[in-house]
């Protein structure tokens, strides 16, 4: 399962957990709470579920990606964070005083066979 671009893929089975993991991450795809970090070639996904808890995927795209070193990129990438499925408007949000280009309204989740 994809979510986002490059970060946030996970290698799920068809066992009870995964199943369980699958439904709370596009749950909270649908609800919004998803951000992503980007910088030159790599992505770092954080999916917040409904009781708060958090997991976080990174990946990288490209040889270039791991050769060019970028200090602190979770910091100053862009930021993104998806809206609710069904919103449409562009808004800015903060977050821990750092600011999300909200504009993308709900993110893709894309099956990985």
């Amino acid at each position: 399962m994809t979510v986002g671009d490059d970060g946030g893929r996970w290698e799920l089975s068809y066992t009870d957990e995964d199943i369980a993991l699958a439904r709370r991450i596009i749950a909270a795809a649908v609800a919004g709470r998803i951000e992503e970090r980007k910088a030159f070639g790599r992505s770092r996904v954080v999916v917040t579920f409904e009781d708060g808890e958090t997991i976080g995927e990174t990946g990288y795209s490209g040889c270039a990606s791991l050769v060019v070193p970028q200090p602190g990129w979770t910091r100053w990438g862009e930021g993104i964070r998806y809206e609710p499925f069904g919103r449409h408007s562009p808004t800015r949000a903060s977050t821990n005083g750092t600011i999300f280009d909200a504009r993308r309204s709900v993110v893709a989740v894309t099956p990985v066979c």
